[in-house]
């Protein structure tokens, strides 16, 4: 599965907690591609595979 910057930058920003500072149209496609989820906290978090697909892309760079 390939990443954006963009979206990479998202999944920083939800593990940070900074999902605030994110809009719906990059938050939507990572949640279809079960990177994020909504928790019942009120705030996504991220999967196991998201977590995973993070530290891919971080070694990468």
């Amino acid at each position: 599965m390939k990443l954006s910057e963009r979206q990479i930058k998202t999944l920083a920003n939800v593990k940070l907690n900074y999902s605030l500072l994110c809009n719906q149209r990059t938050l939507l496609p990572l949640e279809k591609k079960g990177l994020i989820q909504w928790h019942i906290s009120q705030r996504w978090i991220l999967t196991e595979l998201g977590f995973t697909r993070l530290n891919e892309a971080k070694e990468s760079r």
